[in-house]
């Protein structure tokens, strides 16, 4: 009697199981990373949708830099997040607000 009332009681739980095994795949799908011959490593997952996501992942940083790429990590951020050009019109639009504020901070601390 216990054993059937056991198997009762696990009946449901086997089924969710089930269920959010499958979840699970559909959305966290498999990482799968390749390694090219020139050492590029490219890491994708099938999520079965028909959509493409690039990201690019660059170990830099004075943690990777030496004395013959020192500075590197610094212009390549340069390169991808280009400071916008703040005129007073943008300024006077948005005076008071932190939107007003250029990422480099106040004119006194550039100089």
């Amino acid at each position: 009697m216990q054993r059937v009332l056991g198997r009762q009681i696990l009946k449901p739980v086997r089924r969710w199981k089930s269920i959010l095994t499958a979840t699970r795949d559909v959305f966290f799908p498999e990482t799968v990373v390749t390694t090219l011959p020139s050492g590029f490593r490219i890491a994708t997952e099938d999520t079965k949708i028909p959509t493409a996501t690039i990201g690019v992942w660059i170990d830099a940083g004075s943690r990777y830099e030496n004395a013959a790429n020192n500075g590197t990590a610094h212009f390549l951020e340069h390169m991808a997040f280009k400071e916008v050009v703040f005129d007073h019109l943008h300024i006077r639009a948005f005076e008071g607000n932190p939107l007003c504020m250029t990422i480099l901070g106040p004119v006194e601390n550039i100089k």
